[in-house]
């Protein structure tokens, strides 16, 4: 689904014929179909991804699925609400059922459990 707040801005005007005034249609799911979905997503998060490096936030990303590191637990929990918040003003809506937000020290990403406690992978 796109974000309603900007559905507006994911339309066109089309006039069927001269004596009829312009319709405007909207967007509501990304237009282009599954088939260019992820490499539209790769290409809408990488300007995140930049601004998120050039501040110092390591963040690892695959199409909808991240996440980041820090050494320290209460600025790693801080980083996580930047950004959370800078994906919302981006228009992006977090799935927070599949999210983990709080810091952790072992996770399960991408099907491969990272265990940095033992140092493994």
């Amino acid at each position: 689904m796109i974000f309603a707040q900007i559905i507006t801005f994911l339309g066109f005007a089309w006039k069927f014929s001269r004596d009829t005034k312009f319709r405007y249609f909207v967007f509501t799911v990304l237009p282009f179909g599954l088939v260019s979905a992820s490499f539209i997503l790769t290409k809408c998060l990488t300007p995140l991804k930049k601004y998120w490096r050039i501040h110092g936030i390591s963040v690892a990303l695959f199409l909808d699925d991240s996440w980041l590191i820090d050494s320290d637990q209460v600025f790693c929990a801080a980083l996580a609400v930047c950004v959370r918040s800078d994906l919302w003003k981006a228009s992006f809506i977090t799935n927070d059922e599949k999210s983990q937000w709080a810091p952790c020290r072992v996770i399960e990403w991408l099907g491969i459990v990272w265990d940095t406690i033992h140092a493994t992978i």
